[in-house]
């Protein structure tokens, strides 16, 4: 069996969201199951391909417009020239041309709700709603996700599965230690809190700066991961200067010491609005770090034992919860084993193992001309 990826989240300068989840499913997935076909955009920057033995990769441009004419076009022609049995569309949009049986996975309905130009989009309204009731099956990525879809498409129903995303071995494998050279040459020390998300408005950074700034804890460093370098010295100007020296804006950090730097963290702030999925929600928990962050989205399905859930909008909650997990944790605290047994429960061999369910039913179906692939719940 030979499978397309639109894999462009493969081919940046680096891994992030949706680059962990394909790396994942693929290197999950048992060496003797599928051919990968991988297929980027971007010849020009580095591809993160993970070392298997049936991988072929193909990296191109298409002329004219980048995003659309190389997805409704250049991706579904290079996975027919390729011979794949399926295309995955792994990043929530698909060609509406679909030459070969087509799975997408949609992440959230974030495109739709408000938050960017997409939302006006007639390729967003129109065209890809259209090419997903074409599409052979559909992969989200949690309940809530799946909620979401089916109040803006119900008729997607059917082919609709619900597969969550996994933790990493070395989240769950990881023992207490000291902060690893690479994190400590950033400036990263301990004690600190640790936001990661980016400067995306929804996910909030500026909420956490203010809950630091009102702990008011001279020696406590706030570490913010996922700023563009122009978004960070926007933030760091927004502080006051005698607190300055306590905001780190480390540039990238590589995924093999993200989790010691989650581990040795007092607590993560999460204080997103919305997730298709929230994965630090999952991996501070795997590490046995405390999580605060609200229920909201995806993340109601995310409370294990090293959850601290608040009211989005309470700062004062959110205050006192740092101050009491900053009371614990100085006082000795280790690692929640309840919260890193809980997380194991997400795993990426099973999530890899139910793509390679829905890859084998759309397949099936395809050779005997049968219709989509009826839906699976998680």
């Amino acid at each position: 069996m030979k499978i397309a990826l639109d894999a462009r989240c493969l081919n940046r300068a680096h891994l992030r969201g949706m680059g962990k989840y394909l790396w994942n499913v693929m290197t999950n997935t048992p060496e003797d199951a599928p051919e990968w076909v991988v297929l980027g955009d971007r010849p020009d920057l580095p591809r993160h391909i993970p070392d298997l033995s049936a991988v072929d990769v193909d990296l191109f441009e298409q002329r004219g417009d980048r995003f659309q004419l190389w997805e409704q076009y250049g991706l579904p022609r290079a996975a027919k020239r390729h011979r794949a049995d399926v295309l995955h569309a792994t990043s929530t949009s698909l060609p509406w041309w679909q030459p070969v049986p087509t799975v997408v996975t949609i992440h959230d309905t974030v495109p739709w709700e408000g938050e960017g130009e997409q939302c006006d989009s007639w390729y967003w309204r129109k065209l890809l709603p259209s090419a997903y009731r074409q599409s052979a099956a559909i992969i989200t990525i949690s309940e809530n996700s799946r909620k979401d879809i089916l109040s803006l498409w119900p008729d997607l129903e059917e082919k609709l599965h619900v597969i969550p995303h996994g933790v990493e071995s070395h989240y769950q494998t990881i023992q207490p230690g000291p902060l690893d050279e690479p994190l400590r040459a950033q400036g990263i020390r301990s004690p600190y809190l640790l936001y990661l998300g980016g400067g995306i408005p929804r996910k909030r950074v500026d909420w956490a700066v203010k809950v630091w700034q009102e702990l008011n804890d001279p020696g406590l460093q706030l570490v913010v991961c996922g700023l563009e370098t122009e978004a960070g010295s926007r933030l760091m100007e927004s502080v006051s200067p005698e607190r300055r020296e306590n905001l780190c804006l480390p540039s990238f950090i590589p995924e093999a010491v993200m989790p010691r730097l989650y581990q040795n963290a007092v607590a993560v702030l999460y204080p997103t609005l919305y997730e298709g999925f929230g994965l630090p929600a999952l991996e501070s928990q795997a590490t046995g770090t405390p999580v605060l962050f609200s229920s909201v989205g995806s993340l109601s399905e995310l409370e294990g034992p090293g959850a601290v859930v608040l009211p989005p909008k309470d700062l004062g909650a959110w205050v006192a919860a740092c101050q009491k997990v900053l009371s614990e944790r100085s006082a000795g605290g280790t690692p929640d084993s309840h919260a890193r047994e809980w997380a194991r429960q997400f795993s990426w061999e099973e999530s890899a193992r139910r793509h390679l369910e829905v890859y084998q039913s759309v397949l099936a179906r395809a050779r005997t001309g049968a219709g989509l692939v009826q839906s699976s719940r998680s």
